[in-house]
This record gives C-alpha cells, sequence and structure tokens, in this order.
C-alpha cells in the first residue's frame, strides 16, 4: 500500500510541474544618443543598445567664414559603446583662408585695362603680354615706362596707373611769316636767321610790307632772298600768296617764286646769285593759281628767288 500510495502522490507532482509557462528573457537596454553641430544644432538622435558603438549617419559640415574653411574632425567627446544617454558635439580642424586682393590696372586716363585677383603676399603681374599705350597727340608721342605706385606685394587692394615717357614731336613743318621771323618792315633788306621747330636753319633776306607780308623783291643790288638749310630732305615748298597790285610798268605781269636745291650747305643768300645756288627745281606761279611744289629727290638744302616781280606773301610753309 504504501508503495502504491507514493506512486500515486508523484505522478500529481509531476503533472503539475509539467503544466508551468518558461520564464521570459530580460528587456534590453536602450539609450538616447543625441549627435549635435558646433553651434548647438540637433544633426540626428538614434537609440542604441546598451554596448553597441554609436554611428553617426550623417556627416557634419561647418560653413566657412572671411577667415577659415572647416573640415570635420571627429566627435567629442570620443564615441565608445552605449552605456548610457550620451551626447557627442561635432568638432572640426580651422583651415586659414588665403587671402586675396584685387588689383586694378589703370591707363593715363583712369580707364580700366585689367583686373586681377592676387594672393597675400604675392607680387602682382599684370595680366596682359602688351604693354599699355597712351595715343600720340600734337605735341608728344607716349611710351610706357611702368606703373605707379611701384609694384609691391599684395597687401591690400590697389590700383596701378599707367606711367608714359613724353616725347617730343618734331613738327613736320615750318610756316615761315613776317611776324614768326622778326623781318623788319622798311626798305632794308636785312637777314634774319630763324630757327624753324622743325631744327631747320633759315635765312631770310625780305622786308616785311604792308599787312605784314614778306615782301621779297626780283633782282635787285641787295640781292633778297631765302636759303634753307636742313638735316631732313625738303619734301614741299607752299605759299600763301599775299595782295599783289597791279603790275607797273617797272614790274613783268607774272609773279613766279623760283626753288633751287643744293647738295652743299648754303653759307649766305648771295649764293643764290652766283655758281653756288644749285639747280633750278621747279617755280611756283601766281597768275597760274599755283601754291605749293613738290620736290622730287632728295634735298636738304633749298633756296628761293622772286624770278618775276615784287612778291607778296602771307606765308611760306616748308615741309619735311
Amino acid at each position: 500500500m504504501k508503495r502504491a500510495l507514493f506512486t500515486l502522490l508523484l505522478v500529481p507532482l509531476f503533472l503539475v510541474g509539467c503544466g508551468q509557462n518558461p520564464t521570459p528573457a530580460p528587456e534590453k537596454t536602450t539609450f538616447t544618443i543625441v549627435w549635435k553641430n558646433y553651434d548647438g544644432a540637433t544633426i540626428e538622435t538614434k537609440y542604441v543598445e546598451e554596448g553597441v558603438t554609436p554611428i553617426c549617419s550623417t556627416t557634419p559640415v561647418r560653413a566657412e567664414d572671411e577667415q577659415f574653411t572647416y573640415t570635420f574632425k571627429g566627435w567629442d567627446p570620443t564615441v565608445t559603446p552605449a552605456t548610457k544617454d550620451m551626447t557627442y558635439v561635432a568638432t572640426y580642424e580651422s583651415i586659414p583662408k588665403t587671402k586675396t586682393f584685387t588689383i586694378r590696372w589703370l591707363n593715363y586716363d583712369n580707364s580700366v585695362l585689367a583686373t586681377s585677383v592676387v594672393e597675400e603676399n604675392n607680387l602682382p603681374v599684370y595680366p596682359s603680354p602688351i604693354d599699355p599705350t597712351r595715343p600720340s597727340d600734337d605735341k608728344f608721342i607716349y611710351t610706357f615706362i611702368g606703373w605707379s605706385p611701384e609694384i609691391y606685394n599684395a597687401n591690400k587692394n590697389q590700383d596701378y596707373v599707367a606711367t608714359y615717357k613724353a616725347e617730343a614731336i618734331v613738327p613736320s613743318s615750318d610756316v615761315l611769316t613776317a611776324i614768326t621771323c622778326n623781318v623788319t618792315d622798311g626798305h632794308d633788306y636785312k637777314d634774319v636767321n630763324y630757327t624753324g621747330d622743325s631744327g631747320a636753319k633759315y635765312t631770310i633776306r625780305a622786308i616785311k610790307a604792308e599787312n605784314n607780308e614778306l615782301q621779297l623783291n626780283y633782282k635787285n643790288t641787295t640781292m633778297p632772298g631765302i636759303i634753307i638749310n636742313s638735316d631732313k630732305d625738303i619734301k614741299k615748298i607752299e605759299v600763301d600768296w599775299g595782295y599783289q597790285s597791279e603790275p607797273t610798268p617797272y614790274y613783268v605781269p607774272n609773279y613766279i617764286m623760283d626753288i633751287y636745291g643744293s647738295n652743299t650747305m648754303y653759307t649766305s643768300v648771295e649764293d643764290l646769285y652766283g655758281s653756288g645756288k644749285g639747280t633750278l627745281l621747279g617755280s611756283i606761279i601766281r597768275n597760274d593759281d599755283q601754291t605749293e611744289y613738290t620736290l622730287s629727290g632728295s634735298f636738304k638744302y633749298v633756296g628761293l628767288l622772286s624770278r618775276e616781280g615784287k612778291l607778296l606773301l602771307k606765308s611760306i610753309t616748308v615741309y619735311f
């Protein structure tokens, strides 16, 4: 009986033990991980299980400013497996920006020739292989010689102005009048020596007539005339005829200026009345309405004479 009873008692106990539910696994612990930028702005928030190393899915960026550009460097503090709620702040490497300056290249009239952007401490260079130019005027031609101020390593915005050397233009013509050549009035033919703007030397044996005109008479004892000695070839003689009265019985009706050329320098007006006058090149005849004569050949020494009549001239222009 005891044995049987013992058996019966065990069976219920066994049945009761086999009918119980299994024990549930413990819940995993998670932590809140916040990723922030340098300025405190939240980049993202994640929930990470304990022991797992958190990862930010976005690479932080920081905009450049006037002095620096920025490169993401890492997180502060250093990222470690999660053991608690944590905030990480992005850190950056500051890279100094290279300063640049605006350089303007101006011509003599302040017009802008070019503009350059130059890094600090670098020497600006005019960005054209062709030097600036300045057009010539009536008196000068201009040659570029450099910049003002003198070019220096860039440390600020700067304007440089082209500078030029002015070289006087030697006139290509001389204008002779009784006034400009200081010819005296009266009846005495006296030599007047005159140097033209071209550098040519003139000896003028004439008088100043009415209306301040040059007067050259046909051959007389005073031997009037004009000699020209130049270091350049004389190309043309041009006259502006003055007032001519009707010829008297003592004058022939034509008014003619003869032009002589010589290969040797004239020494005096008298040369025009002897063997030293040179070659008769041509003439200017008023009655034929002629006002100029163009020389052919190369002549640096030229003489002007009245062939017939009293010549009255407002001006004589000599071209080289």
